[in-house]
């Protein structure tokens, strides 16, 4: 969108304050409307479980409100408690509603959910202060004086029944576990819900303080976001330059420890090169162009054909083209690592599977994955690919459906009639342009021909081996 079409209106400054960074929690509540809104409800408790990390909260009712049901408030109060003036077994117990009427409604957490990528905002002095959440709580109201009547019940019903007359003792037999199953067995026990839900149970709360929303400590602790701690990275950086900001954005740790693995790769002489040094480049993880252009021309071929499968010379130069890196400097570096198919490249299967490839689904060796790609290769340039489908050309190279797919989708892309044909259409300008290029392409692909041709023929001789077989069994 064009700058007049959108004016810019106001800047304003974004600071990322740590100061509340590890201690900021948000508690979610299911309900809150402009009716009923819990923020303005009175809180009575607030308890923490720090290891299994659960809240609750007592929020005082309004017994006195005209919409309050008294009758039913006692007789739940009555469930939780009963009547604790003539029952001996709740008199050391702390009773659930202390006024004798439900006066307060409990919500529970559950399990936090840590680390999120969210982060509170507050605006105030003309900037924006940020700080990250450590964990969500969601809340949910619990009935747990329901629970507590039933024990009550079923603890008075007990006193009154006899006691059960003692079982007769019996042997037992013992037998003790292997230590390693049995620290097996302990660690995928201490995984389960179940495990971390006792352990939730088992632990005690802990009573925490409150400070009302307007008070002078929580007006302190506020303040704490605008008034210390604000990240210098933040703050400063919107003072740099581009090109200060892009050099401390890519000069990280992990560019760093790349720059540093690459110079120890590539400190040899281009002559003295081993072939395992280039298999360590292809086998790194993608990375920036900034990175690329500190390797070597070689290296820098390998590198953008893994990663872009076919690529013509013109996007190639764009790339790579400088003063020190001409077309003949680029076309001879290039004819070391690439093949040409139909004017466009793409890296040799030799630099692709180096001789410690081993494929990931099969295991299929790099020699073999060569053997069945260069075929590919060879049906591209001659432009014979489109007469197979995958489950012919997988029993022309003896390869696994598996590896023939990745071997195909190095080089070529599927069509709509279940045929291969180039990723890239053919780029016959260039063939033209370099005739020389071409005919030497021509005269390697020529002195392979008579290799392709006996894998199909061995193809086609099982098959009449295996029709004869049939014939015969009829």
């Amino acid at each position: 969108m064009m700058e007049e079409d959108d004016p810019i209106e106001e800047e304003i400054p974004v600071y990322l304050s740590k100061s509340l960074a590890n201690n900021l929690n948000v508690i979610q509540f299911p309900i809150k409307n402009h009716m009923y809104n819990i923020d303005r409800s009175n809180i009575t408790n607030c308890c923490y479980k720090p290891e299994s990390k659960q809240v609750k909260i007592d929020f005082k009712l309004d017994t006195a409100s005209k919409n309050y049901d008294a009758f039913k408030g006692d007789m739940l109060a009555k469930i939780a408690d009963g009547n604790r003036a003539s029952t001996s077994y709740d008199k050391n117990d702390h009773p659930t509603f202390t006024s004798g009427r439900m006066d307060k409604a409990t919500y529970t957490s559950s399990i936090g959910v840590e680390n999120p990528r969210y982060a509170v905002g507050l605006m105030e002095a003309g900037g924006m202060y940020l700080v990250p959440v450590k964990t969500f709580f969601q809340m949910r109201q619990t009935y747990s004086y329901f629970d507590k009547g039933d024990k009550r019940t079923k603890a008075e019903k007990g006193d009154m029944e006899e006691e059960e007359p003692e079982e007769d003792l019996k042997q037992v037999t013992v037998k003790f576990a292997r230590t390693g199953d049995s620290e097996k067995i302990k660690k995928a026990r201490e995984k389960s819900y179940r495990f971390i839900s006792q352990i939730g149970k088992d632990e005690p709360w802990c009573e925490t303080l409150i400070y009302p929303q307007h008070t002078a400590q929580s007006q302190l602790e506020r303040h704490k976001i605008s008034s210390i701690n604000i990240c210098s990275d933040i703050s400063t950086g919107t003072n740099m330059s581009q090109d200060e900001y892009f050099d401390k954005l890519v000069n990280s740790a992990d560019a760093n420890s790349l720059d540093a693995s690459l110079a120890q790769t590539l400190k040899l002489k281009e002559e003295d090169t081993k072939p395992e040094e280039s298999e360590v480049i292809l086998c790194k993880g993608p990375i920036s162009k900034r990175q690329i252009k500190k390797l070597p021309l070689l290296d820098q071929l390998k590198v953008i054909l893994k990663d872009a499968k076919l690529f013509s010379f013109n996007n190639l130069m764009e790339i790579i083209g400088t003063t020190e890196n001409t077309t003949e400097k680029v076309l001879q570096n290039l004819k070391l690592c690439g093949v040409m198919i139909r004017g466009n490249w793409t890296l040799q299967s030799e630099v692709l599977y180096p001789p410690s490839y081993v494929s990931s689904v099969n295991g299929i060796s790099s020699e073999l994955m060569c053997r069945g790609r260069d075929y590919v290769l060879f049906k591209l340039i001659r432009n014979e690919l489109m007469s197979l489908n995958r489950q012919k050309i997988s029993a022309i190279i003896q390869l696994p459906q598996e590896e023939t797919r990745e071997i195909l989708e190095s080089i070529a892309c599927l069509k709509s009639n279940k045929t291969w044909d180039l990723l890239k259409p053919p780029d016959y300008e260039f063939e033209k342009k370099y005739p020389d290029i071409y005919q030497r392409q021509e005269a390697l692909w020529k002195a392979q021909e008579e290799k392709f041709l006996e894998m199909e023929a061995d193809k086609n001789e099982k098959r009449k081996r295996t029709r004869s077989v049939r014939e015969s069994k009829a």
